[in-house]
């Protein structure tokens, strides 16, 4: 039916009928949808161009910075810096240490002080009972022995520590002039030495003479168990005790002008005829023990009280670590009589002597024949969760030898 008409006329008919303004419209919406896009986008793409030019500047700068920095510094300076400052860092913790060290003692010393001055207040000035009674009976001879050296006239020992010698002295200068020797020195040259023993010095300190007296006064002046001043104290007065079942009769005499002798006494030995006059340091260390201990002892007898200054005196080095090999060399060769003693703190004011050898020069002045052996030991309870333990003693002709 269709065919039945014009083409042309359908045609016309068709395209009249068809719309085409919705399409223009929306075809004009996405070209303005698309144009405020470009436009958008060519801002974004300016601001973002904008930042980065922002950045590459910075960049520049901090790349100059950087070079500038790596090319004006030194390994080499800032290697001696650290080092530099590490020794500082390591004198000022040194300093502090000495300086805590010294406030201790100078506690210590304050309440020494201020127990003095309160005894002295109690006594008044004319002293105690003792102290008239002494001034009333002083010795003659040692107020002739003030009257010389007034004169310049002063009494020295002979190696034995007998005051057989007078030199008169310029008083101006201090030289020798003349040297006076007693008769009786040159019997005694001739007859052996003499059997008299020497006056043991004073104990160091009047506050306590014992360990159990220092425990209480520790305790009394709230002193602290973890100072040098506590522990060095207490080892001394310990080593004292540990030695004395070995035949050492032993003086505490340490302090800040000991001259490097804490112990001061005798050592009574199975077969000499006298006790060997002995002193002795105390060394308390937690690290190993070296040569160098030695060297110090053999330091100290320079600075023995008159008494104990001669070739037959005998130096103890007690320490609570076992001798180390350089240790036992150092002892071997020494020109003096040297005797090594491990002592160990046990707790409960108990120690134990767990190692002890000497030099041949000990065997000749009366250790010949003397021998170390190990005993053990039960104990009634428990001493630092011990029932036992060993210790040192000397053996004699095969049997332990006990000191009377």
């Amino acid at each position: 039916m269709l065919l039945d008409e014009d083409p042309a006329t359908l045609i016309h008919h068709t395209i009249g009928n068809f719309n085409i303004h919705p399409d223009k419209s929306a075809v004009l919406r996405i070209n303005e949808s698309l144009s405020t896009l470009h436009q958008a986008r060519d801002l974004r793409i300016k601001e973002v161009e904008s930042v980065l030019k922002k950045l590459s500047r910075n960049l520049q700068t901090l790349t100059s910075q950087h070079s500038e920095t790596v090319s004006s510094h030194s390994s080499t300076s800032h290697a001696s810096q650290i080092v530099e400052l590490d020794t500082q860092k390591f004198r000022i913790a040194k300093a502090a240490s000495d300086l805590e060290i010294e406030g201790e003692k100078l506690q210590t010393e304050l309440e020494f002080a201020k127990a003095q001055l309160r005894e002295l207040e109690m006594q008044g000035v004319e002293g105690n009972e003792m102290e008239r009674s002494r001034r009333e009976s002083e010795d003659p001879i040692v107020l002739k022995l003030k009257v010389y050296r007034s004169l310049g006239i002063d009494a020295e020992p002979d190696a034995a520590g007998n005051y057989t010698k007078a030199v008169i002295r310029n008083r101006q200068k201090g030289d020798p002039i003349a040297d006076i020797v007693s008769p009786a020195a040159l019997t005694t040259e001739k007859s052996g030495p003499p059997q008299a023993r020497p006056v043991t010095p004073p104990p160091s300190s009047s506050q306590h003479t014992s360990l159990e007296s220092y425990l209480a006064y520790a305790q009394d002046t709230k002193l602290s168990t973890s100072s040098t001043t506590y522990v060095g104290t207490y080892y001394e007065y310990l080593c004292a005790i540990s030695l004395r079942r070995l035949g050492f009769d032993l003086t505490r005499t340490g302090g800040r002008a000991d001259a490097g002798v804490d112990l001061l006494g005798t050592w009574q030995l199975p077969d000499a005829s006298r006790p060997l006059r002995c002193i002795a340091q105390c060394k308390n260390l937690k690290a190993k023990a070296g040569p160098n201990l030695v060297r110090e002892l053999e330091g100290a007898f320079a600075g023995a009280p008159a008494g104990w200054r001669g070739e037959d005196v005998v130096g103890a080095l007690c320490a609570g670590r076992e001798a180390t090999k350089g240790v036992r060399e150092a002892i071997r060769n020494a020109r003096r009589g040297l005797v090594w003693c491990q002592i160990e703190d046990m707790g409960a004011g108990m120690g134990r002597v767990r190692q002890m050898l000497w030099n041949q020069r000990v065997g000749a002045l009366g250790a010949e024949g003397v021998s170390v052996g190990i005993r053990h030991t039960l104990v009634a309870g428990e001493v630092e969760g011990r029932t036992s333990y060993d210790e040192v003693v000397l053996m004699w002709k095969g049997e332990v030898w006990e000191p009377l």
